[in-house]
């Protein structure tokens, strides 16, 4: 079963390409197998989880193990070599499919002058596309030699795409601004030396240019920003949406703009949850026609219940929303554009942290109320309990998605967590919703254990159910179990 993951024919490929082990003149526990370590590896990556959680079912040691032999093969440069070698035999048997991603753009030169000479060296890396990363090339240029910003892009979607900028300061004072555009030159699998200044690249295609970082899809901008402490007590509204004219006083000033664009947030989607005029339309869209045709058995014994898989977030950095402005109006007494700079810079007078709780403490009760809680309410006024799952895990997450998990799980009638793989043996994601179900009396509903795969043992699941009840379940949602009968 362990090997599943890493099939014979694959495994030949990979293993004469392994480092051999090394010397043990002392002794010791034997190695484990090469073979069931790169199957842990693959179990890791393709499951997004953590090494610590890696089953003792699946054969392959320990997390901890695993991770020490990924380091042990990075470090000996394993994985280029295997990625070229499978990249040649899916080539022979004609299985590369060439038209799944779409490159802005995978190298760039910037010629300083020089010998040809120099090092290789990765400075730096981003995985998460909706955020701009920056890195201070400063110390890795040469001096009086030919230097080159080369960019590899790997995408596992379906259209890539690649955004650049590069500021160069020369010593007699001009500025030289790189970015990315249709003069970039791109290749889908670039010779050994791309990434040197040797490597001739005239003969490669020019990307297709998607739009500018402010346009669609990307709605991203870099800015070069100093923050400053601030006054807050000047803090004033100069204009709101069209031309002024402001007579500036004497002294120094800082003028904040603000503009909204939809950026679809961490689940990719289209919609604003702090609009409150989205329940009702989801009502009527999803909900009445079940309502329709189900009739009085709505709330009957065979209905009770409904639960609705919703772990997006409430939007993006500074979401916004009409209802969000009216609400902190109605909450907090004060226009919350006024406050809104002190979410980036600090003021003197020290308000910037209440400033910050106050639209966190409001953006989560729209969250909450707003659809939530609508929802719920609906469901309410038939007998049906409602549970909506959000995104628990790290404070960061929930803060940043959620706003107050507290509140999201308030705003339900049935406070729910869900439990993948076997994270049920874990008290952390329980005991912020459990608290609300213990002290407003209601029930604790934990959907487990999705995406547990064959791993998952009638053993394995009556512990992980066991652990669930330990930590104050007494209502379980079986989602995608599939057990491994051995």
């Amino acid at each position: 079963m362990a090997f599943n993951l890493v099939s014979d024919r694959l495994g030949c490929e990979i293993e004469p390409r392994l480092p051999p082990e090394r010397p043990k003149p002392k002794g010791g526990r034997p190695r484990l197998g090469d073979r069931a370590c790169l199957t842990g590896i693959v179990y890791v990556l393709r499951a997004g989880m953590p090494w610590r959680l890696v089953p003792a079912e699946l054969g392959c040691g320990c997390g901890v193990t695993c991770w020490r032999r990924l380091r042990e093969w990075t470090a000996a440069g394993l994985w280029p070599r295997i990625r070229q070698k499978l990249l040649e035999v899916l080539g022979r048997r004609g299985k590369l499919e060439a038209s799944w991603v779409i490159l802005d753009s995978a190298s760039v030169r910037a010629v300083l002058g020089g010998p040809t000479r120099g090092r290789i060296r990765r400075i730096g890396s981003n995985n998460q596309w909706q955020e701009v990363g920056s890195y201070d090339v400063t110390n890795e240029l040469w001096p009086e030699r030919q230097n080159v910003v080369a960019v590899r892009v790997l995408n596992t979607g379906s259209e890539g795409g690649l955004l650049f900028g590069m500021r160069v300061e020369t010593e007699d004072g001009r500025t030289l601004d790189l970015v990315s555009d249709a003069e970039w030159r791109c290749i889908r699998n670039g010779p050994e030396d791309w990434p040197t200044p040797g490597c001739r690249d005239d003969h490669w295609p020019r990307p297709r240019v998607i739009g500018p970082a402010g346009s669609p899809p990307w709605n991203l901008e870099a800015h070069a920003r100093t923050a400053r402490r601030v006054r807050s007590d000047t803090l004033q509204i100069v204009s709101e949406g069209r031309p002024a004219q402001w007579p500036v006083p004497s002294g120094e000033w800082r003028l904040y703009v603000f503009q909204t664009y939809h950026h679809p947030g961490i689940d990719g989607g289209v919609l604003n949850y702090l609009d409150r005029r989205l329940a009702p339309q989801f009502i009527d869209v999803a909900l009445r026609p079940h309502e329709e045709y189900l009739g009085q058995r709505m709330g009957g014994p065979g209905l009770h219940g409904a639960l609705f898989d919703t772990e997006g977030d409430y939007g993006w950095n500074l979401a916004w929303s009409e209802d969000l402005a009216r609400s902190y109006l109605r909450t907090k007494g004060r226009d919350i554009r006024q406050w809104m700079p002190l979410l980036f810079d600090r003021d003197v007078e020290g308000r910037w942290p209440k400033a910050r709780w106050d639209w966190f403490d409001v953006v989560s009760e729209v969250y909450s109320r707003g659809w939530f809680g609508a929802i719920s309410d609906w469901f309410c006024r038939r007998g049906i309990s409602c549970s909506l799952q959000v995104s628990e895990g790290s404070l960061a997450l929930e803060a940043y998605s959620v706003g107050s998990l507290l509140q999201a799980h308030r705003a339900c009638t049935l406070p729910s967590n869900d439990a993948l793989f076997d994270t049920a043996l874990r008290p952390h994601d329980f005991k912020e919703v459990h608290p609300v179900a213990e002290f407003e009396s209601r029930r604790h509903l934990c959907e487990m254990p999705g995406v547990a795969g064959w791993t998952m043992t009638p053993v394995r699941l009556k512990q992980c159910t066991n652990a669930a009840i330990t930590w104050g379940v007494d209502l379980i949602e079986r989602h995608v179990v599939y057990i491994d009968a051995t």
